[in-house]
């Protein structure tokens, strides 16, 4: 399938755990698109008790509220997160109870049936994942681990020389993460991701691409005013177009759900936009399942003009201590190696780049004109992002609609996004 810069709706996520190493994420250098300089952790959650089931999406929601990050444009993915943790409490004695926290279901491959899950779906859309343990090699992985991490979480293993070349080891881990995201994130993990002193690293990694269903036209994109979050407004390239869409409002929030042309229409993009005079941050304080459930619940099928800013949002964070209160507990090294008796502390290390433009690789829909005459004599809503908006990008299929992806955006030409 052909990549075109300005005609997709790309994403992916990379989350990586990092064990033994004390520098990651203090300070990522310029050349890496981050935002790891202004994403940390935000305050003190209540830690969930293990046993307590979690929906995944409920966990992605409390997730997304307790980074606390003061980058315009940022997303997370608990798809990543989950599955990177439940690899490590794979040989935990506890670990069917950990993975009902972490959102997953019954089973002895939940990890594993989810990646394949994907796959099938995708069909010739571009899709890549991966799912790998890089372990140093003078070390041993427990036998538990490496057979209880391989069946539930398609884990591969390679052990690297950590101790003795770790700039080898970034590049050969940086090689793995390009590969598993189709290229779209390249070369060596910065020194200050994972550092001199790791032992370990478990990475989870994924990336699509694909068409809108109705692809917004080029040639109809012009500058427009957008208002930042501080009051001030800038003009950003605003695609706009009268195109078949869900549309509802809740409480004075605009919503539209745009579907992709791929996955069999599995895939969507949900705008969600604050009433005028309410802040972005408002909606994010409130943000968890019966939220998201109640924006669904308030979506209809409608011809909408629609106007939405082309952007990128990338987040390089620490979500450490966030995690550790979400699953109540805190993972170590201990059951991973056969030799070690004193677990290394680990570092989960988030990484998200989504990429909204005009309109994917192909064309497959009808044009939205078909719709005007039908709606010619009834009031078509609008939706014009024009200020500081949410974007989740969600299963349409599964029940409860999974969240893959979530992140707002809060001034689509901040310099993460050029």
């Amino acid at each position: 399938m052909q990549r075109s810069e300005a005609a997709r709706a790309a994403c992916l996520a990379l989350g990586i755990v990092v064990a033994g190493s004390s520098a990651a994420c203090r300070k990522t250098p310029r050349s890496v698109t981050t935002m790891a300089a202004t994403c940390v952790p935000g305050g003190p959650l209540a830690s969930a008790p293990i046993g307590a089931a979690h929906d995944a999406n409920d966990l992605t929601f409390t997730l997304y509220r307790s980074t606390s990050c003061k980058a315009e444009n940022m997303a997370v993915s608990g798809f990543v997160v989950r599955h990177a943790l439940g690899t490590l409490a794979a040989a935990t004695p506890a670990r069917a109870a950990i993975w009902r926290s972490l959102g997953y279901g019954g089973g002895d491959q939940p990890g594993r049936a989810e990646l394949d899950a994907w796959k099938v779906a995708a069909g010739n859309l571009a899709y890549t994942s991966g799912a790998r343990v890089f372990y140093e090699s003078s070390l041993h992985l427990d036998p538990a681990f490496e057979m209880q991490s391989g069946t539930a979480f398609g884990q591969t293993f390679e052990a690297l020389d950590f101790k003795r070349r770790p700039e080898k080891t970034r590049e050969r881990i940086g090689a793995w993460v390009a590969q598993a995201t189709g290229g779209q994130l390249r070369g060596a993990l910065p020194k200050e991701l994972v550092g001199d002193e790791a032992v370990l690293v478990v990475g989870t990694a994924f990336g699509i691409e694909g068409p809108w269903q109705t692809p917004f036209n080029p040639e109809i994109t012009k500058e427009e005013p957008f208002t930042l979050r501080n009051g001030s407004t800038r003009r950003v390239p605003m695609m706009s177009q009268l195109i078949p869409a869900e549309y509802g409002e809740l409480d004075g929030v605009q919503l539209v759900d745009l579907q992709l042309g791929a996955f069999d229409g599995r895939l969507s993009v949900l705008f969600v936009l604050p009433a005028l005079g309410t802040t972005l941050e408002t909606i994010e304080r409130k943000l968890d399942r019966a939220t998201y459930d109640g924006w669904l619940s308030r979506l209809r099928g409608s011809a909408v003009h629609c106007a939405i800013p082309r952007f990128k949002a990338e987040t390089l964070l620490d979500v450490t201590p966030a995690v550790t209160a979400l699953t109540g507990t805190e993972i170590d090294s201990t059951r991973v190696f056969s030799d070690v008796a004193k677990g290394a502390p680990l570092k989960l290390v988030h990484q998200v780049s989504v990429t909204v433009d005009e309109g994917g690789v192909k064309a497959a829909a009808s044009s939205a004109g078909t719709y005007s005459t039908a709606v010619e004599h009834e009031t078509i809503p609008s939706f014009v992002a024009d200020r500081p908006f949410l974007f989740v990008i969600r299963d349409r299929q599964s029940p409860g609609s999974p969240v893959l992806l979530i992140g707002r955006v809060g001034n689509p030409q901040s310099e993460s996004a050029r």
